[in-house]
């Protein structure tokens, strides 16, 4: 499909399956999950640009239900900086050799995870200097590893953001920032049957969550979605080290 290969494009879209219905199961981030393995299958530039196509419309398809609960007042002060610093995540994906930006992805990822799972107590990003600091991070991540979601988590849990506008807003922040980000980087890929194809894969993870919501705990999902977001991560910090040695 597209030029990619049978076994590639099967791969690909499991990701994006299971990335889709970890999202309605635990309310954790689609990239998350998704993006860690689009990268392996597809490679760093491919993989990035399709969890950044993907993350969008899953974040759109959120926002509809949510738009009402939108907090504009912080979401400018995470949104400014975020597109502001996409420029140089641009220069650096375009200075990096594949191998070290695979590497670079993997250790992105683990950082990000690390961050998440022992962070979220530590009240690190408070007022407008954490809402900068972090929309900044999430920016340059969300262009290079096409992840954005952790310090955006981070910042909501250090301010006891209410759920229903964290939610709302951060669909918002994700729209944007990714839809930027294609736009950085010269827009989608085209490859319309693949994405075609990708996003009926992820309605058919989100209406698969929607269905097994009733039988798996929000605890245990999260803790599903942490533990396979994990594995990508490795996966991709292993599979850049093969290609530094490879070069």
């Amino acid at each position: 499909m597209d030029g990619l290969s049978l076994g590639t494009t099967v791969l690909s879209l499991c990701a994006v399956l299971v990335g889709a219905t970890m999202q309605r199961l635990s309310g954790m981030g689609f990239a998350l999950v998704a993006s860690p393995l689009l990268v392996v299958s597809l490679g760093p530039h491919l993989g990035v640009l399709m969890a950044n196509v993907l993350s969008a419309l899953s974040s759109g398809l959120i926002l509809a239900q949510t738009w009402r609960q939108v907090d504009l007042r912080r979401l400018i002060w995470l949104l400014i900086p975020a597109l502001a610093v996409m420029p140089l995540g641009v220069w650096t994906l375009h200075v990096l050799s594949l191998g070290v930006l695979m590497l670079g992805i993997g250790i992105v990822l683990i950082g990000s995870l690390t961050m998440l799972q022992f962070g979220r107590s530590m009240l690190l990003l408070q007022g407008r200097t954490g809402a900068v600091l972090a929309g900044a991070a999430s920016g340059f991540m969300n262009v290079t590893a096409g992840i954005g979601g952790p310090m955006i988590a981070l910042y909501a849990a250090s301010i006891r953001w209410p759920q229903s506008a964290f939610v709302g807003s951060v669909q918002v922040y994700f729209v944007f920032t990714n839809l930027v980000s294609l736009t950085t980087k010269g827009g989608p890929p085209l490859m319309p049957g693949y994405i075609a194809a990708g996003s009926v894969t992820l309605g058919i993870g989100l209406l698969l969550g929607s269905r097994l919501n009733r039988w798996v705990p929000v605890p245990t999902a999260r803790l599903l979605t942490l533990g396979l977001a994990w594995v990508g991560a490795i996966a991709t910090l292993v599979k850049g080290v093969f290609l530094l040695e490879g070069q």
